[in-house]
């Protein structure tokens, strides 16, 4: 028998160790690789969602289930892996409350909440020693924890109690970051593509364990109560909305006026106290009294405020200079009483329980970011790396790097399955975005059809249109009247606040011209004569705005972002104008341009002239 010289056991020791490196970082390019594809994809996600805020109520108004969104067609055989819940917050610490007294408190709270669960639930000494795991009976409780990072991680998989070959994950990760105690959750559905029975919205009773016994912060904290505003609280609120770091949705109810609804009512039309306990986790809820509404109009202006019993729904990445009114949608009091969903319940009720079903929705898909967090998989591998660099040379190095690589191999197999739900998310959304256009051009075009027959026999609908007779009300009157023809961007409706053109009422026929006649001929539904001769009656010239190249002279004063907050500029090319005095009260200009894809006329600036380096 041959013996091996120790120097070349060492010289094959080390080549093999080389060798587990070398798939070690192989292992975590791919890990990084799957994490910047899910971003991405949950990117693409939010962004084809944003497009169709105000079809997305319509569409969830008829639901009368609090199931998740329908996925569509997919890969027969192929499990689907749906996020149901997610949640990353900060523990509050009680007053004279330490970290390490929070971090205890709270990994009792989860013990205590797996214990109702798992039928062997260890202890928390042992989740504190080696990792844990154990299957009962198809219930999966796995564990881990790394003293110097104050990091645990519990994953819990078991079987849908009623729906064959579903099955539930939950995972939960505490841990201390930044000197913050930060709780992360995420919960997943799996079932096969052919199942008929959505997975429910839901949110695990652990997150409001932890509310209610610590408290939860996320943005401001949250605890199941509304937020009640008076009137110190007002410019706090507003930066709060403002914040880019807000991720939930707030929800503002509003004070109703009984006079006024002639009926009686509660404070407030929706219960407060009820909406902010169900949507702990996925939104925030603020009561605002009557005067503080009013202090409120006054510092973001009637289109952007809520009052006299309305509901507002402001969502994240509040920008009151670029977002359009539909991205923040708001409720009058009577669509709230009247209210209806598919099983015919009417009432406040029914949609306090779709603002519920919304904020879980939105909740479940949303990009988080989750680095202040570490679940179970990351943790087995960092442990595992940790070990592995505080060792020897001694036989355990090949063990240490086969649990770091199995470790890494599960992390990436994980953000696969998350990889491929948002890649089939993104596009059942972007094929929605693409269905509602075409719907969009139909009803278009049905609309003008209704309108001409009713021309032809001698009625347009538009005379009987109410002309606003101030400024501020003109938002209102273009959304509610001109939808589909005419959209009037935010730039717009923030240069209305400082008008001084004396006309109110010609302005208004301004853009009913645009909204009728003008969107006619570029439909060539008629031809340019009509619209000429309409100019001509109000006294108007339509003339181009400016030249590309002398546009690209002044910035961006006859440029706007169309789509709003896509990032794409737009020429405002056009524009109706009257007068030539450079006194704002008798110079009237409408700039505006014609968006191909809406089949719409896009109004930008009005009705003053825009300033140039010239003037």
């Amino acid at each position: 028998m041959y013996r091996v010289c120790p120097d070349v056991r060492i010289v094959i020791g080390r080549y093999l160790q080389v060798a587990c490196r070398t798939k070690v970082v192989a292992s975590r390019r791919i890990l990084e690789q799957q994490c910047s594809s899910a971003l991405w994809n949950r990117r693409i996600l939010q962004s084809a969602r944003s497009g169709k805020a105000t079809m997305d109520d319509k569409r969830l108004e008829s639901q009368s289930s609090t199931s998740a969104p329908n996925y569509g067609l997919r890969r027969p055989g192929v499990p689907i892996v749906q996020r149901i819940f997610q949640l990353v917050g900060e523990i509050c610490l009680a007053e004279g409350m330490t970290l390490s007294d929070a971090w205890e408190r709270s990994a009792l709270l989860i013990h205590r909440w797996l214990e109702q669960r798992f039928p062997e639930t260890p202890s928390i000494e042992q989740w504190l020693g080696s990792d844990y795991s154990r299957d009962i009976g198809g219930h999966i409780l796995e564990s881990s924890y790394l003293s110097s990072e104050q990091a645990l991680a519990i994953r819990y998989q078991h079987p849908d109690s009623e729906v064959a070959q579903r099955t539930w994950t939950t995972e939960i990760s505490l841990r201390v970051a930044n000197e913050l105690l930060m709780l992360g959750i995420r919960v997943d559905s799996s079932y096969p593509s052919g199942t008929r029975e959505r997975p429910v919205l839901a949110r695990p009773r652990i997150v409001s364990d932890v509310a209610r016994d610590l408290g939860l912060r996320i943005g401001r904290r949250l605890d199941g109560r509304p937020w009640r505003l008076n009137l110190d609280d007002i410019e706090e609120f507003r930066e709060f909305l403002l914040s880019p770091d807000r991720i939930l949705p707030v929800y503002v109810l509003t004070q109703p006026d009984p006079e006024q609804l002639d009926i009686e009512v509660s404070e407030f039309l929706l219960d407060g106290r009820r909406l902010a306990r169900e949507t702990l986790g996925v939104a925030h809820v603020v009561e605002m009294p009557r005067e503080v509404s009013f202090a409120w109009t006054d510092l973001v202006g009637k289109e952007w405020s809520a009052f006299l019993g309305a509901v507002r729904t402001y969502r994240p990445g509040l920008d009151f200079a670029r977002d359009t009114l539909y991205s923040h949608p708001l409720a009058l009091p009577d669509k709230i009483l009247f209210w209806k969903d598919d099983d015919g319940n009417i009432g406040e009720k029914v949609f306090e329980k779709f603002l519920m079903r919304k904020a879980f929705e939105q909740g479940a898909i949303s990009a988080i970011d989750w680095t202040q967090c570490k679940f179970v998989f990351e943790l087995q591998s960092e442990k595992a790396r940790v070990m592995r660099e505080a060792g020897d040379d001694s036989e355990s190095w090949k063990t240490l790097y086969e649990q770091e690589i199995e470790a890494l191999n599960r992390q990436i197999e994980d953000m696969r399955k998350g990889n491929s739900e948002a890649s089939q998310l993104a596009q059942l959304y972007s094929d929605e975005n693409e269905r509602l256009k075409q719907l969009n051009y139909n009803l278009q075009a049905r609309c003008l059809q209704l309108q001409g027959a009713l021309q032809d026999k001698g009625t347009d609908p538009d005379d009987a249109l109410p002309i606003p007779t101030e400024y501020d009300q003109i938002p209102e009157w273009v959304e509610t009247s001109l939808a589909g023809r005419l959209e009037m961007l935010p730039r717009a409706t923030r240069s209305l606040k400082d008008a001084q053109y004396e006309d109110v009422g010609l302005v208004c026929q301004s853009l009913l011209l645009l909204a009728n006649d003008y969107h006619k001929m570029r439909l060539r539904m008629s031809d340019s004569t009509e619209f000429e001769s309409k100019c001509l009656a109000l006294g108007l010239e339509n003339a181009p705005s400016i030249t590309k190249t002398r546009a690209g002279e002044e910035g961006d004063t006859y440029y706007v972002e169309y789509p709003p907050n896509s990032g794409r500029k737009q020429l405002l090319s056009q524009h109706l104008r009257k007068g030539n005095d450079r006194d704002a009260r008798h110079c009237l200009r409408v700039y505006y341009f014609w968006d191909q894809e809406s089949n719409q006329v896009i109004v930008g600036s009005l009705p003053g002239h825009l300033n140039t380096r010239s003037s």
